[in-house]
């Protein structure tokens, strides 16, 4: 696997993006275990995902060569305060 950013340290994994754009979960334990993979539609991710709130729900922001993706749950519904 080769990268240019840093590993995310997220909940009891730990997220690893690849030059060729797909994204290794693993268990942020002393085994090596794969917990899953993701790919983005695109080349390799190019900076260290940021990570926010964003109307009360956690987000992790991943730039690409061409865009800027915003990973998370859906907001809150507008209105109930979380925000």
């Amino acid at each position: 696997l080769r990268t240019w950013v840093s590993p995310s340290l997220v909940g009891d994994g730990l997220i690893i993006f690849g030059q060729n754009g797909h994204a290794h979960i693993v268990a942020s334990k002393r085994e090596f275990r794969e917990i899953g993979q993701a790919k983005l539609g695109e080349g390799g991710v190019f900076a260290t995902p940021a990570f926010a709130r964003v109307a009360g729900s956690p987000r992790m922001f991943v730039r690409t060569k061409k865009h800027l993706y915003c990973i998370g749950p859906p907001p809150s519904p507008a209105g109930d305060g979380s925000d």
